[in-house]
C-alpha cells in the first residue's frame, strides 16, 4: 500500500518505521498544506493516511476538511495520531470521517490494531 504518513513531530520516523515494518510504501510529509499538493497531484494515489493533528503550517483536521470535500466518500481511509486529545478535536476528526484516532504515546500494538482496522 501507498500511505501518505502526515506528522511533524519527533514521531515521525517512529511512524514511518512501523509502517515500512508492515510493508508500506510511505511517503512523509510535515506540512499540511504540502499534504493538499501531494493529494491533489493526479500522478500520486494514497491508499490510506496516517496523520497528526498539529502539522508545521495547517492543522490536520483543515487537511481532512479539504479530503472530505474534494474526495468525499472516495478520501482514502484515515487514522489520526496525536496527543492533541480534547474530545472535540477527536470527535470533529472522526466526524470527518477518520476510521481511529490513536492517542500519543501509544503502543507498537495500539497504532497496529487501528491499521488493521483500516486494512493497511
Amino acid at each position: 500500500m501507498h500511505v501518505l504518513l502526515l506528522d511533524s513531530t519527533a514521531e515521525q520516523a517512529r511512524l514511518a518505521q512501523i509502517l515500512n515494518r508492515r510493508g508500506h510504501d510511505v511517503v512523509s510529509e510535515g506540512s499540511g498544506s504540502r499534504a493538499i499538493e501531494l493529494l491533489e497531484d493526479l500522478e500520486q494515489h494514497f491508499d490510506a493516511i496516517v496523520m497528526e493533528v498539529v502539522l508545521r503550517d495547517l492543522d490536520g483536521l483543515s487537511v481532512l476538511a479539504h479530503l472530505v470535500e474534494r474526495f468525499g466518500e472516495s478520501a482514502p481511509p484515515t487514522v489520526v495520531v496525536s496527543d492533541f486529545s480534547q474530545m472535540s478535536v477527536v470527535e470533529q476528526a472522526l466526524g470527518l470521517g477518520v476510521r481511529d484516532f490513536v492517542v500519543k504515546p501509544f503502543s507498537d500494538e495500539r497504532l497496529e490494531a487501528a491499521l488493521s482496522r483500516m486494512g493497511c
